[in-house]
């Protein structure tokens, strides 16, 4: 094997989670191979990945990233054979027509090929979940339909045929998601055997007595499970990219398993009895049936319950030296969200033209960490956050030592509004490289929306909080401690 490999990433599998992890790994400069064993494209089953864009609309997207950046998904390509070697992975690529194979040398491989990954099959790991005979439906379509209220997101309840979702998307299209029901006691579901007629045929008797019909079937899937993948692969991008590239120490790489193992964990169980509920079964160790009230007030706990962990927002990872309490601000009523929690976002008024901004915004996913210093009231806090930035230019500190303004983004937050800020602050100290603005939505409005949502006292001293790449707070400290920032970052970099 050359020492370079022909690739930095193999990806196996072009659905949602393969088709992420390629573009953020194209953003942080690593060249890369993503290969699918099917003919054409397949969309992922989710309604949505952000609020207003389809899922299978976003993969697209991504698809067309890749292409712009040289990379086209390679199909009718599938993996049968991989050696971990030293200094990088070998894989046998096969053309199932052809039957021709052909090797690709590459630094790592990315198994993003679903729930029987030959990836994860080869290198010997079983899967933990257990099996159900539970299967789904989504069926996305231009529709004619005289349910009442039909421009809403509507459930029908069924006594033979479970739960069947109603949802109105974008372009007058609507998505109608069922359990697919077994047509004899103790029969085996599989993909392979389930045709879109049947589906659509089931999808009529679930409506009964209303109306349903399909004008124009846009797209469908029969699958188990929900599938947080696109999360997996911004996990493990990031990492690699600051194991490769910022000078992070290898040990970063093993918190993948370690705080996605679990969201995979919980993924299973929340599944298992989601997919009971829908198809009016009763939960496995659960000691009430579906039909009575209470069981439907259960149900219906269970979605407010869960609904932030099934949207990624309410995931939470466990204390690390990426998520660090050591010498910071213990977790408590005043420290929310903690670290290993995602962030929340907010409104912003941007110095020096108080324009009204969202924090997110202000907070791309670019592979860099950002620092977000709650400055609180300045005329408080003045002679603190002096100190801070004073000292971030010393040789001992994080933003001197491991890469400045190309791993980090430093936006300042204050409460006192920009016409008292010149008599207060010396400017030219932050801008450029750092931003400032005024936590306030409007230039006469409330303020300290932003500093409450973080948790940080607004009579108080200041604090700073560490959110890394993917969003997740790692570490919140007292502006007057600064120097612990350092501290958290010397835990994982060289």
């Amino acid at each position: 094997m050359p020492e370079f490999p022909e690739v930095d990433v193999l990806i196996i599998g072009a659905g949602p989670a393969g088709l992420y992890a390629a573009a953020n790994l194209i953003r942080y400069g690593f060249s890369v191979r993503i290969i699918d064993k099917s003919e054409e494209e397949r969309y992922g089953r989710a309604s949505y990945i952000h609020a207003s864009i389809r899922q299978f609309k976003t993969e697209r997207l991504f698809a067309e990233f890749l292409k712009e950046n040289g990379v086209k998904v390679e199909r009718s390509v599938e993996i049968v054979h991989f050696d971990m070697l030293e200094n990088g992975v070998t894989s046998t690529l096969r053309d199932p027509t052809t039957k021709k194979t052909f090797e690709v040398r590459s630094k790592y491989l990315l198994g993003c090929d679903g729930a029987h990954s030959f990836v994860r099959k080869q290198l010997g790991y079983i899967w933990e979940g257990d099996s159900d005979d539970m299967m789904f439906a989504r069926l996305d379509g231009i529709i004619e339909t005289n349910i009442p209220h039909a421009d809403e997101a509507l459930q029908v309840q069924n006594e033979e045929y479970g739960t069947t979702m109603y949802m109105p998307l974008d372009g007058g299209a609507t998505r109608i998601g069922f359990p697919i029901r077994l047509d004899k006691e103790g029969g085996v579901l599989d993909r392979s055997n389930i045709t879109v007629e049947s589906l659509i045929e089931q999808a009529k008797r679930s409506f009964a007595p209303y109306e349903l019909h399909f004008k124009e079937l846009q797209w469908w899937t029969a699958y188990r499970g929900m599938n947080l993948g696109i999360m997996d692969s911004h996990n493990l991008a990031w990492k690699i990219f600051w194991y490769e590239r910022k000078g992070a120490k290898a040990d970063i790489l093993d918190t993948y398993q370690q705080e996605r193992k679990c969201v995979a964990e919980e993924v299973i169980s929340i599944d298992q009895k989601l997919a009971r509920f829908t198809a009016n079964k009763i939960p496995k160790n659960s000691s009430t049936g579906l039909n009575s009230t209470f069981a439907k007030e259960l149900n219906y706990a269970f979605f407010v319950k869960n609904w932030a962990f099934t949207m990624g927002t309410g995931i939470e990872y466990t204390e690390s030296f990426l998520n660090s309490f050591d010498d910071g601000m213990p977790p408590g009523e005043n420290s929310w969200p903690r670290p290993g929690q995602r962030g929340p976002d907010g409104w912003l008024l941007k110095y020096p033209k108080l324009q009204r901004i969202q924090l997110f915004m202000e907070m791309p996913q670019i592979g860099c960490f950002h620092i977000l210093v709650f400055a609180g009231d300045l005329g408080r806090n003045i002679n603190s956050l002096q100190s801070f930035a004073g000292h971030l230019h010393s040789d001992q500190a994080f933003w001197e030592r491991y890469g400045r303004d190309e791993s980090f983004k430093i936006l300042f937050i204050t409460l006192t509004m920009t016409n008292h800020v010149d008599k207060s602050l010396p400017i030219d100290t932050f801008l450029g490289a750092h931003a400032l603005y005024v936590d306030a939505q409007e230039p006469d409005g409330a303020i300290g929306t932003c500093h409450k949502r973080y948790g940080v006292d607004v009579e108080g001293q200041g604090e700073i909080v560490v959110v890394r790449p993917d969003g997740w707070l790692g570490y919140r400290v007292g502006l007057d401690d600064y120097d612990n920032i350092d501290k958290y970052f010397e835990k994982f970099m060289l």
